[in-house]
């Protein structure tokens, strides 16, 4: 449940700091007599959206490039170290 939560913040902080949707997926391996730890997988649509929805035409182009894997993990270890 933690683990959901804190994904679910950080969802909230995209929406919020970006206007991104993103979907959030929890794995549970060792339901299934897999050894590996749960985990979430964050799935981020890169087109901007608004109250009202997407908005066509409107991509995050910071993050749809290579450097955007760097983008999200600083802002993701920002986000962990405000929630200590």
């Amino acid at each position: 449940h933690q683990a959901w939560e804190t994904g679910r913040g950080f969802a909230r902080i995209l929406a919020e700091e970006r206007g991104l949707a993103t979907l959030l997926i929890q794995h549970v391996p060792g339901r299934v007599s897999c050894a590996n730890d749960p985990h979430l997988h964050l799935l981020i649509c890169p087109r901007t959206s608004s109250k009202l929805g997407l908005r066509y035409g409107g991509l995050d182009r910071e993050l749809i490039h290579d450097s955007g894997a760097q983008i999200l993990a600083d802002r993701w270890a920002k986000f962990v170290a405000a929630e200590r």
